[in-house]
């Protein structure tokens, strides 16, 4: 009762809750593997890397060499970047069953990190042969798709993504895709994809910045003020800051809000009205637009 309590919670994403349940279950049944597995599992969700990779220990030392135990401490070894560390688990998560791609994949990512990259691809393409269509592996393609993109074999990749994506169109795999269609040169579908990034969670979170008002989507622009956001670094706001001329001429009133350290080099920009440090009060403005999107 305590686990199924726990899963609903985590389902819904009541993580607090969920650990609670899962707290009361390890009290009740300290000595039972399965208790500290979902504990670590909530844990580990919650970015918790330390506490999450204690309760997986926990339920190794009760006697429980199971598979997704040793998968589950790999993965917080590699959030904590301890990637040695994290290869060993992965590998004795294949000695107990090497069938599932899951395993050789995530080995991959462990081994490319150590920057042994013909390994690392090697290991991915072998788990992109057993994943076979597995709903359950579907983020295989995409760590394949990138350590081939890494290789200089980018053509290769794109033959990876265009036959998966339209059946497993997860959000990392589009944004993965994006960017190797940028390599290609393929431009406007480039562009069109890499709106992906604001899906993935940890840019979903914090960006963009909790502005208010409607995204520019093409609307008339004529006597409006648009606010251009800045989403990532300084060579970013350079490179694109370019096609503040083309917003101006649509009749719009520009404001440009960058960081501290880009505002004076930002002065004088050509089709800018006005430039905003992050600690500046934002004007009144009818739309915004990050500046990657222009």
């Amino acid at each position: 009762l305590h686990l199924l309590a726990a899963w609903c919670c985590f389902g819904v994403g009541k993580l607090d809750e969920a650990e609670a349940w899962l707290r009361r279950a390890v009290d009740a049944f300290p000595n039972l593997p399965q208790c500290h597995f979902n504990l670590a599992v909530v844990l580990q969700a919650q970015q918790r890397h330390l506490d999450a990779a204690a309760s997986f220990e926990r339920a190794l030392a009760l006697g429980s060499n199971d598979f997704d135990i040793h998968i589950g401490l790999g993965n917080v070894q590699l959030d904590l970047s301890q990637l040695g560390t994290a290869e060993a688990h992965f590998r004795r998560a294949l000695a107990l069953d090497d069938k599932r791609p899951i395993a050789w994949s995530l080995l991959g990512s462990a081994v490319g990190r150590q920057c042994r990259y013909p390994e690392a691809l090697q290991l991915l393409e072998h788990a992109d042969t057993f994943a076979n269509d597995d709903a359950k592996d579907d983020p295989i393609f995409t760590s394949f798709a990138i350590a081939l993109t890494e290789a200089g074999r980018n053509e290769e990749a794109l033959a990876v993504y265009e036959p998966y994506l339209p059946r497993f169109p997860i959000i990392d795999g589009n944004y993965a895709y994006a960017l190797a269609l940028l390599t290609a040169g393929r431009l406007l579908e480039g562009w069109q994809n890499y709106e992906f990034r604001w899906l993935r969670r940890h840019a979903a979170a914090s960006a963009p910045n909790v502005l208010a008002g409607p995204v520019w989507s093409g609307q008339s622009l004529r006597g409006k003020t648009i606010l251009l956001h800045v989403e990532q670094g300084f060579g970013d706001v350079i490179q694109f800051v370019r096609y503040a001329p083309k917003v101006k001429a649509l009749g719009a009133t520009v404001l440009l809000r960058v960081a501290r350290p880009m505002k004076t080099l930002m002065q004088g920009i050509e089709g800018v009205d006005r430039v905003l440090d992050r600690d500046q009060v934002i004007p009144e403005y009818h739309f915004y637009i990050n500046l990657l999107s222009l």
